[in-house]
């Protein structure tokens, strides 16, 4: 069964955010992650709709949702906001917020600065490397070394270094 839009969109923090509604029950608000959009959530919506209300969307700059114009990219704070806006427009009370990937990050947020709309967060591979400075240290180490690669010898030595010898053959 596809997801059909119940309200085309909600008029998110200054942006139309286009809305997928089904079920009903206590609300799961599902946040997509980076190159996603709500269907990609479809599966578990499916899962969730018998008991559930699910509230799935695409957030700004995805899918059907609009985007500021020019649009230079977005943070997680503004994404939360986005995410409270909507949940105050369609009002289904605290929701259980799921998010994946910079979804997750988003669910972290909002649950944090709106507090009262939340019931609870289940986050999917949240990207917490960046609250980690080795992380981030290893990471910017990382990039310099690809960075340098990619100088040398062009695409195919950027990949090489970064597979650093855990792929074999040609």
């Amino acid at each position: 069964a596809t997801m059909l839009p119940m309200a085309p969109s909600v008029e998110g923090a200054g942006v139309a955010l286009n809305v997928i509604e089904r079920g009903s029950g206590p609300a799961v608000l599902l946040v997509h992650g980076i190159a996603s959009d709500a269907q990609a959530l479809e599966p578990v919506a499916d899962a969730l709709s018998a008991q559930a209300r699910v509230i799935a969307y695409d957030r700004r700059g995805y899918g059907d949702s609009g985007a500021p114009e020019p649009y230079h990219g977005t943070t997680v704070e503004e994404q939360a906001e986005d995410a409270a806006t909507l949940l105050r427009a369609l009002e289904p009370g605290p929701a259980l917020v799921c998010g994946d990937g910079l979804g997750a990050l988003i669910a972290l947020d909002l649950a944090k600065r709106h507090r009262a709309l939340v019931a609870g967060a289940v986050l999917s591979n949240p990207p917490l490397f960046m609250f980690v400075p080795e992380a981030t240290e290893q990471l910017a180490a990382q990039r310099a070394e690809l960075e340098e690669a990619m100088r040398a010898g062009g695409p195919q030595a950027a990949v090489e270094a970064w597979l650093g010898g855990r792929v074999e053959g040609d």
